[in-house]
């Protein structure tokens, strides 16, 4: 049986999701929302949202009322209707202390709110009432969370913006969602939650799972154009009853028709295993998924598909009226205790916590954006052209996956961008080609090539390995295996200088070794390089032989991650600015070491945003 986060919910459209969110919410299956709809609908979202309203105007009753019943206090529907009538003596005990306490709360809070930004008065609303540990006892409850930290990360963002106040983010928040923004779920690691996930197709260009659903494929393709008017970039303004209106609609019918069939084959393909296809027999338009999927069935082996007959009518199936779930009773449970008897840790994070402890608390465990505590250099007001770096390394490390010969350089990087997302211009297509062509003719990309005989190759190599109660995941671009031991290669894409390889790429030490670490466990033998390969300038960065000692590089992730699980649990103070680093440098100081002379403010990120894994 497929383990739950191994299950996507694909959609062409949004308008049903809401009956199946109800039908899994029935049968108790855990699921996330992330195709970018109803996360200010979210019950704890709204939630915080009326406590701040009540914080903005102390006279919002309704307001109030809602933030009293929430888990905030947990007054009951009894309680509130005494409260509501000026008897609070009829109250319970408990309720009593419950509102003391939210009178207190509210005091020192409208206190806070008048002097501090939004994102901290959530903060200390939530540390006060202690939301979040309340909530996450509910049913759902480790999304519900999830949801609450993703609404404090976004304060935090609204803040570095010049969004700051409470009343301004309020308003920001009440626009947004008057004009339709789509917002979704806080994401939610497959490892942490095993849950069920739901997106739209469009939102799922570049991933796959094991087990694919594909629901509603009787929905209409073509919309009904039956206006007095119709409306192309190509036609100009067209009306009914004239000869070039019939050829718009008929236009607009033939670029829908390829827009949904190219829709279908996104969604098809995101399936690594299984794909299951549900729709309705009877009366069906010949333009719709079901109908397309079906017309193919006769042409493909048996043995390739299983027909599954549904024994409910379309009046069964209609989803019941949501009735309204009461609040579990409140219980004195006192938070649980630390575990930390799983904690992952990324490459990334360990090279991250090694470059600034500091940095590291503030983006890993506090995760405040980086925008809000990176001062923005005197140039910034200047444009920088092309793609991220994000988006330029994820393109450039899939061409170098796939490519096996040049021809292909042009149609891999049109590809690449397709599944990225991203529409490049002929500027940045001739960027990344540049990037590439060193590989081209370097010795990887003819080993990776040639007849696999004294290596073997692995591309894109993932690893999850244990150390003591940790594990360190990761993905290796390029692994040699041979008979005399290992090479590991991870391609950089970073725009630099011949003469700053060696600078930036002890800025990587800590990634190979981890790397050289991993591979070695992985494969049982030895690592004889570690290498990163810079594309531009085509230079080699290799780790030192003293850091390919597997059993002392283990005993280094061990010290340095109870090193991080027991900062934690002291805070900032156990994570110092690193020496030399930039962010957490004095104003004044930033920029002028001379290490990288006038090309300081291109290496100050070193494009850390590639190593995703």
């Amino acid at each position: 049986t497929a383990r739950l986060h191994k299950l996507l919910m694909l959609f062409r459209v949004m308008s049903n999701v809401r009956l199946y969110e109800q039908a899994l919410q029935a049968a108790d299956v855990p699921y996330v929302n992330l195709s970018g709809r109803g996360f200010y609908s979210r019950q704890e979202i709204q939630d915080i949202l009326n406590y701040l309203a009540w914080l903005e105007d102390e006279g919002d009753q309704t307001a109030r009322f809602a933030v009293l019943r929430s888990p905030f206090y947990l007054l009951s529907d009894e309680g509130l209707y005494w409260l509501r009538q000026g008897k609070a003596a009829k109250l319970s005990q408990k309720e009593q202390a419950a509102c003391e306490k939210a009178a207190g709360d509210y005091a020192a809070l409208k206190s806070l709110s008048l002097q501090k930004g939004a994102p901290e008065v959530i903060k200390a609303i939530l540390d006060r009432t202690d939301y979040v540990a309340k909530t996450r006892r509910l049913l759902f409850g480790a999304q519900k969370a999830a949801n609450v930290e993703k609404f404090l990360e976004q304060s935090w963002e609204l803040y570095a913006r010049g969004i700051i106040s409470l009343p301004e983010q309020l308003r920001y928040i009440h626009l947004a969602v008057a004009e339709g923004e789509r917002e979704g779920e806080a994401s939610l690691d497959a490892e942490q939650a095993d849950v069920v996930t739901l997106r739209t197709v469009h939102g799922a260009k570049g991933l796959e799972f094991p087990v694919v659903f594909l629901p509603d494929t009787n929905g209409r393709i073509l919309r009904r154009q039956h206006g007095p008017v119709l409306y192309h970039p190509d036609f100009g303004l067209t009306f009914k009853g004239s000869d070039a209106y019939e050829a718009l609609r008929q236009k607009n019918a033939a670029e829908e028709e390829s827009e949904a069939k190219r829709l279908l084959y996104v969604a098809l393909t995101r399936a690594e295993e299984e794909i299951f296809f549900c729709g309705l027999d009877g009366p069906k338009s010949q333009t719709s998924w079901w109908s397309w999927l079906n017309s193919i069935l006769p042409e493909l082996p048996p043995s390739l598909y299983t027909e599954i007959l549904g024994d409910r009518t379309l009046e069964a199936a209609k989803a019941p009226a949501e009735a309204e779930t009461a609040l579990p009773p409140a219980r004195g449970w006192k938070p649980l205790a630390p575990s930390y008897s799983r904690v992952s840790f990324s490459v990334t994070a360990l090279m991250a916590y090694a470059r600034c402890p500091r940095c590291y608390f503030l983006n890993y465990i506090l995760r405040v954006p980086e925008e809000a505590r990176r001062e923005k250099p005197a140039d910034s007001t200047k444009s920088t052209p092309g793609l991220s770096a994000l988006r330029r390394g994820n393109i450039v490390h899939r061409v170098c996956e796939q490519i096996t010969e040049p021809g292909q350089l042009e149609d891999l990087v049109r590809y690449a961008a397709l599944m990225e997302g991203v529409e490049l211009n002929n500027r940045e297509e001739a960027q990344l080609k540049r990037i590439i062509a060193p590989y081209l003719k370097s010795e990887f990309f003819a080993r990776s090539v040639e007849p696999q005989g004294n290596w073997k190759i692995y591309k894109e190599k993932e690893f999850a390995l244990p150390v003591e109660n940790f594990i360190i995941n990761g993905l290796v671009d390029q692994v040699f295996v041979g008979k005399t031991g290992i090479e590991v290669v991870d391609f950089k894409s970073n725009w630099i200088k011949k003469e700053q390889v060696a600078l930036v790429g002890a800025g990587y030490q800590v990634q190979l070794r981890l790397y050289a670490w991993a591979m070695a466990e992985e494969f049982q033998t030895t690592v004889r390089k570690s290498l990163a390969y810079f594309l531009i300038p085509n230079e080699i960065y290799a780790l030192g032989e003293e850091f390919l000692a597997a059993a002392a590089t283990e005993q280094w992730i061990a010290a340095t991650c109870r090193k991080i699980i027991a900062g934690a649990e002291v805070g900032i103070g156990a994570f110092p600015p690193g020496q030399g680093c930039l962010n957490c440098a004095p104003a004044a100081a930033r920029g002028k070491s001379g290490l990288f002379g006038e090309n300081t403010h291109e290496i100050r990120h070193l494009d850390w945003e590639e190593e995703t894994f």
